[in-house]
C-alpha cells in the first residue's frame, strides 16, 4: 500500500581538464582534481487498486563541493546544490502473466544554487520538469522511454559555460532482456 523511505549519500568524483567558472569560461587544473558529492532524498509512496496506481512525492538535494582553483585571475566555483520536489504518478494499464503496460507523469520544481569562492550566489531561477513515462513488458523484454520538457533551466555546457534554456528531449531509452536464471541485462 505504501512506504516512506529515505537515502543519503556520498562520493567523489575525480575530474580530469577543467571544470566550470562564473564567466562562462573553462577553467583548467592539474589532472586528477576531485571534488565531493552528497546527496539526500526523502519521499512517500503510495500504491492504490491492486497496485493500478502508483505515485510517489520526494524531496532532494544534491551537493557538489568543489576544491577551489588557485588562480589569481578566476573566481572558482565552490559549491553547486540542486534542491527541489518531485510528483510521480503511473497507471498501470495492462496487466496479465506475459504482458504490462504502465504510463504515467513525473512533475518536479527545482532550484540550483552556486558557491562562488564560499558565497552563495543564486545563478538560477527556479525551473521546472515535466515528463511523460512510457514502459511495456512482454515476457523477459522491456522496453520504456521518458520525453522531457524543461523550463527556465540553467546549467553549465563544456562548450559555452553556464546558459539558461527551455526545451523538450526525448530521454531515458531503455530495452532490457531478462535471460533465464541471470539479473536484468539492459541497453
Amino acid at each position: 500500500l505504501g512506504k516512506v523511505r529515505a537515502n543519503i549519500g556520498s562520493h567523489t568524483v575525480v575530474l580530469q581538464g577543467s571544470y566550470p567558472n562564473p564567466d562562462n569560461q573553462r577553467q583548467v587544473f592539474p589532472s586528477s582534481q576531485a571534488y565531493d558529492v552528497n546527496n539526500f532524498e526523502t519521499g512517500l509512496d503510495l500504491g492504490f487498486l491492486s497496485s493500478r496506481i502508483n505515485t510517489a512525492l520526494n524531496y532532494y538535494q544534491n551537493v557538489e563541493n568543489y576544491f577551489p582553483y588557485n588562480s589569481t585571475n578566476s573566481n572558482s566555483i565552490t559549491k553547486y546544490s540542486t534542491s527541489g520536489y518531485e510528483a510521480d504518478l503511473r497507471y498501470e494499464a495492462l496487466r496479465t502473466d506475459v504482458t504490462q503496460f504502465q504510463s504515467g507523469i513525473i512533475i518536479s520544481n527545482s532550484i540550483s544554487i552556486i558557491d562562488i569562492d564560499g558565497v552563495s550566489q543564486p545563478e538560477s531561477k527556479p525551473y521546472f520538469k515535466l515528463g511523460w513515462l512510457n514502459s511495456l513488458k512482454f515476457k523477459s523484454v522491456q522496453m520504456s522511454f521518458l520525453i522531457e520538457s524543461v523550463k527556465n533551466f540553467t546549467g553549465y555546457a563544456s562548450n559555452t559555460g553556464f546558459v539558461d534554456a527551455s526545451f523538450t528531449v526525448l530521454r531515458d531509452i531503455s530495452l532490457s532482456v531478462k535471460l533465464p536464471g541471470t539479473t536484468v541485462f539492459g541497453l
